[in-house]
């Protein structure tokens, strides 16, 4: 099986990984909500978005990353490289204090990102864009 880092990066992979999106003004959004499994989350949150690196040209991902952005979340993009990368992000993102964590990817990203978090309580996302997808299922 693929680890989280194993895909082939396209042309343009000498391209700097996304970069941090921060909110459009100083201010936050107002609070609306978003459910997740701690109760209702308000907008003008941190995100650490951890993309396999085949994915990291998805034209659906950047626009939901500038989506967020637009709505007052932080968003922290960083792109893995190779087996084991997405797992060290999400201890890193965990650390930094993430409001969540999102895997972009398969089914390899999501078990790396939910081996980074186990145990901290932070909540894990997961935009599959793999070629199973098993876990999204």
């Amino acid at each position: 099986e693929r680890g989280a880092g194993s895909g082939r990066r396209s042309s343009s992979a000498s391209r700097s990984p996304l970069p941090i999106l921060e909110p459009a003004t100083g201010a936050r959004a107002p609070v609306a909500r978003i459910s997740h499994s701690r109760g209702p989350m308000p907008f003008g949150r941190t995100f650490d978005l951890i993309i396999h690196g085949a994915r990291a040209d998805d034209a659906g991902v950047r626009a939901a990353a500038e989506w967020a952005r637009t709505i007052g979340h932080r968003i922290r993009a960083q792109v893995t490289w190779e087996p084991g990368d997405a797992r060290r992000m999400a201890e890193v993102a965990v650390k930094r204090g993430t409001d969540a964590v999102i895997a972009v990817g398969g089914d390899g990203t999501v078990n790396e990102v939910v081996n980074g978090l186990v145990g901290s309580g932070v909540p894990l996302g997961v935009m599959p864009v793999g070629t199973a997808n098993d876990f999204a299922r």
